[in-house]
Parts: C-alpha cells; structure tokens; sequence
C-alpha cells in the first residue's frame, strides 16, 4: 500500500507539471506563452531597476504569413511557426526569453544589457536567419519579418506598456516596407493612432460604399480609336472631398476587411 501510494503521489505530481506547463507554454512551438513570458518579463523589470541595467524586448511578426496559410494550408503554416521558433531559439541566450504571444507573433526579451545599441546585433541576425529559405513538404519558402524594439527603463517600466511600445515600433517597421526593425519612439504612437483612425473611416467607407471608381479612356495613337478604359480608384470622403489612392490603399490592403472589398471591387 506504501509503494502504491508514493506511485500515485508520483504520477499525480507528474500530471500536475505538465498540466503546468500547458498552461505556460504553447502547445506548438513548446515556447513560452504570454502569460508565462508577462510573468518574466515583470520580473526582470525588477531585476533590472534594482542593478541599474537596461531590458530589450523584441516584437516579431512574420509578414503576410496569412498568405502562406491560405495558399499552402494551415498544416504547412504550423511547421513554418515551429521552423521559426527554433531558428529563434539558436539565436538567443539561455538567460534570454522566446516567446510566441499568438498567430505569427513572437517576442523575445534580452537581459543584462547596457546601452539600446547592444540590442542591433540581436535584431540583424534575427532578420538574417529567418530570410534563410525554408523547405516544408517540398515547397521553398522565403518569408521576412518586421522587428519592433522596446527598453526598459528608457521607453517605459510598466510590463503591459513595453509590449505596446514593442508593437508600436514593430507596426512602424511594417509600414515602412517591412523586413526591418525599429526601436520605439514617441513618435510612433502619434502615428500609429493616425493610422487606426485612417483604418475605422475605411471600415466605414466600405459600409457606406464611398470607394469609386473613375474611367480614364485608353485611346489608340495609331488610329484614335477607344482601346479600353483604365478604372481609378478613388474615396469620396465625407469631409476631406475626393482622395487618391496613395492616401488610403496601403491600409485597405492591410485591413482585416480586405476579402471585403475583395468582393466590392
């Protein structure tokens, strides 16, 4: 009875850690998840305040993976995030954090660090190594990712704020080409906030059917005859009068609603 109750004690002790290890790591990629990496990242927050060093945080996200996923599936998807997660993992330090927070975002935060630049040698092997061809159930992929970087004391000291401020700088980075990183600035936030703005009006744009287009005729030099016409697009705003595209298309592009206007156009 002895023995069987130290082996029940034993299984139940097993169990115990690996529902505990479910509940902080993600189930595919085996990383931390934002739970487990929140709860690191605060206390490193401590760490770092008590000793006077700085914290970096990395904000990854792989851009258009959504095309890999509706092209190529959602099993081929899954191996690209477990390629990914491992190739971050060889990158980085035993005393640094890789987590995948959800989708195609990852986070990784470095400890111990002294000034914001030690955080660029990290940011372009990053960028290197996941530009590296990727070969799943006989499909190259070449995929790229856009970085956004967060310190801590200098940019904020608050866990929930560092991974916002790593967003920002990362959706910065997406909207300057992407396959690059950014360090936060305050800048950011004030544009960042002009572009979801910019994104709401075209959601209610779309519903209130304000795209158009206009036909520019396409004529023949040779004979002067009508070829075809050419559709430009244009947004008739309700308060800033007709707007081209440049002002709007990059976003729409973007926008969840895409497959939408898809159909619209």
């Amino acid at each position: 009875m002895v023995e069987a109750f130290n082996e029940m004690r034993k299984q139940v002790h097993m169990r115990q850690q690996h529902l505990d290890h479910m509940a902080h790591h993600d189930a595919l990629t085996r990383l931390p998840n934002r739970v487990l990496f929140r709860d690191r990242l605060e206390h490193a927050l401590k760490i770092a305040a008590r000793e006077g060093r700085l914290i970096g945080l990395m904000f990854l996200d792989l851009d258009r993976f959504k095309q890999v996923n509706d092209s190529l599936g959602h099993l081929v998807g899954d191996e690209l995030l477990k390629i990914v997660a491992e190739r971050l993992r060889m990158l980085t330090r035993e005393s640094d954090t890789v987590a995948r927070l959800s989708g195609d975002e990852f986070a990784v935060l470095v400890e111990g660090i002294n000034q914001r630049d030690d955080m660029v040698p990290l940011a372009e092997k990053v960028l290197d190594a996941l530009e590296q061809p990727i070969e799943i159930a006989e499909h190259e992929l070449r995929i790229t990712v856009s970085v956004g970087i967060a310190m801590a004391p200098l940019d904020d000291v608050v866990a929930d704020n560092l991974i916002r401020d790593a967003d920002t700088a990362m959706y910065s980075a997406k909207q300057q080409g992407r396959a690059a990183y950014r360090f936060f600035t305050d800048e950011m936030t004030h544009v960042v906030a002009e572009s979801l703005q910019l994104e709401n009006e075209i959601r209610s744009a779309v519903e209130n059917e304000e795209f158009l287009f206009h036909f520019q005729p396409v004529v023949s030099l040779r004979n002067g005859e009508l070829y075809c016409c050419e559709a430009l697009m244009r947004w008739q705003h309700p308060e800033k009068g007709l707007l081209a595209p440049e002002v709007f298309l990059d976003v729409l592009d973007e926008s969840q609603h895409h497959n939408r206007w898809s159909r619209i156009r």
